[in-house]
């Protein structure tokens, strides 16, 4: 009689019930990995294109994990796997955030956009201000000022 380990396992099942050997699974070919940036003298843009390269190929392999995982739970309808499912979809979320908040980084380091901007309309409902009455009083009589000047300004 033939001794079998485990490591042949595959092989004499096979044999037994007249079945091909089974192939081992082949690795998946690997993309070369993201060269790290070169010094240069606008190095913001340069780290920030980086990041955001990094960010983009992370999103992409978690779209794929995401999609495997939901074929393994629609398959197997085991409570775990739909449970792991949704934690991938939750991290898949944070790195889109993450994605936008480099653009967000870059943008505010760079200067182009003003913090404004970036933050959108502002609506003040209530303005406090703090000092005396007389200096209110100051404060708004010269602003009153400037309001009668300049309309006499564009009256002529």
């Amino acid at each position: 009689m033939k001794k079998y380990t485990s490591s042949n396992a595959d092989a004499a099942l096979a044999e037994a019930l007249g079945a091909p050997t089974p192939s081992l699974p082949t690795p998946r070919e690997s993309k070369p990995l993201i060269p790290a940036p070169i010094a240069s003298n606008n190095q913001i843009a340069t780290d920030a294109d980086y990041a955001r390269t990094n960010a983009i190929e992370i999103i992409q392999k978690g779209s794929e994990a995401v999609d495997m995982a939901l074929n393994l739970a629609t398959e197997s309808q085991h409570p775990r796997a739909f449970e792991v499912l949704g934690q991938l979809l939750k991290i898949q979320s944070d790195n889109v955030d993450k994605l936008l908040k480099i653009h967000q980084d870059k943008q505010k380091l760079s200067g182009n956009v003003s913090s404004g901007q970036m933050t959108g309309n502002v609506y003040i409902d209530k303005a406090v201000f703090s000092g005396t009455t007389t200096q209110l009083l100051e404060m708004m009589r010269s602003t009153q000022k400037n309001q009668t000047t300049e309309s006499d300004e564009l009256d002529d």
